[in-house]
């Protein structure tokens, strides 16, 4: 879902996902199911970076 609403592959798409997991300290799997169940959209998800 991820990678279709960034347009890019899912290897990229995991990218930004584990920056939002990482950021926002919510499991995995909370939010995967919350994307799943569209209680988040993908955007917020695809909007997250990476710190450096």
């Amino acid at each position: 879902m991820v990678a279709q609403c960034s347009d890019t592959t899912v290897t990229e798409a995991a990218r930004p996902l584990g920056a939002y997991v990482h950021d926002r300290r919510p499991r995995l799997t909370d939010t995967v199911y919350a994307l799943v169940t569209r209680a988040m959209t993908p955007a917020a998800v695809a909007d997250a970076r990476p710190r450096l």
